[in-house]
């Protein structure tokens, strides 16, 4: 039978209209093969499918569906994680991920252990609760992914370019909206059930932002997380092809080609598999790439 449960009603709407957005920005040509936003808008309707899932287990009190939406929140995590680090550095493997798929695991063992969810008197209406350490780490895992979001949203606002600055604060306040205040919402969930009204409220809010400005202006996903000092692209023999010098210093175009194409051949087992050299300078940090055709070396800050 239905169960008459406020909070399942809420939750069920704002997963549908969760899906709803995610799914309507696939169409849009300006980042339908922005390979980040694909695995981000990934995750976001994992977290839809989640919370569709929590809706249906307290509207029928459903304690087994609650612990299978707790895999939704692993895909989620995972997804965004992964878009995340594309995004900053186009690689998708970092200590974050290393952390939330220890969490993962761990959630996963848990959900196999009896008494992991229970039926609960909340506010003179019956709904289904997480509990104990599978209530601590799965939450844990929720608020851990919305810090990963928070702490790029910060990145990207801070390195954003002048020219659009302004759709960044846009694109910053909707990961404010969606990351912080919709996590200090939820907590009191456990206070105060009803305040999830507020909370998903919070959380449609700032994913309609995030999604509006990476929609007008998704030079946001490529802002480099580093200030540049330089950029020289050279061709396969060693020729300077593009130099651009922001911190004006004395050292000539030529000198620098010389430099890179010295520490090219210093390192040729790493650049011949096509990767990513990196040398820690005494202010900054020189990064090499070298792809089937070009060379790029970028001195960057260390931030």
């Amino acid at each position: 039978m239905l169960n008459m449960n406020p909070e399942g009603f809420i939750d069920l709407l704002t997963g549908v209209v969760i899906l709803i957005t995610a799914m309507v920005t696939y169409t849009s040509p300006k980042t339908k093969k922005i390979i980040s936003l694909f695995y981000i808008r990934l995750g976001i309707i994992s977290m839809g499918i989640f919370i569709i899932c929590e809706a249906v287990s307290s509207l029928f009190l459903i304690e087994s569906l609650s612990v299978v939406s707790m895999f939704f929140v692993i895909l989620s995590s995972i997804f965004i994680i992964m878009g995340v680090n594309y995004t900053i550095k186009e690689s998708y493997m970092s200590l974050g991920l290393l952390i939330g798929i220890a969490a993962s695991s761990l959630l996963i063992y848990l959900a196999f252990q009896p008494g992991v969810v229970k039926i609960v008197n909340s506010n003179n209406y019956m709904t289904v609760r997480w509990q104990g350490l599978f209530s601590i780490i799965g939450d844990g895992l929720v608020l851990y992914i919305d810090g990963y979001i928070f702490y790029w949203g910060i990145k990207t606002w801070i390195n954003a370019p002048f020219l659009i600055k302004k759709e960044a604060n846009f694109f910053f306040l909707g990961i404010i909206i969606f990351c912080p205040i919709t996590s200090i919402f939820y907590l009191f969930i456990y206070v105060n059930g009803l305040m999830l009204i507020i909370a998903d409220v919070c959380l449609i809010i700032g994913l309609i932002i995030f999604m509006i400005a990476t929609e007008r202006e998704p030079k946001l996903l490529y802002i480099l997380p580093f200030k540049i000092y330089r950029i020289i692209v050279k061709d396969r023999q060693g020729f300077p092809l593009f130099d651009h010098d922001w911190s004006e210093s004395k050292i000539t175009e030529k000198i620098f080609t010389g430099f890179i194409n010295a520490v090219q051949l210093m390192s040729e087992e790493v650049m011949n598999i096509g990767g990513l050299l990196d040398i820690n300078l005494q202010k900054g940090i020189l990064l090499v790439h070298e792809s089937d055709n070009l060379t790029v070396g970028l001195v960057s800050s260390k931030s």
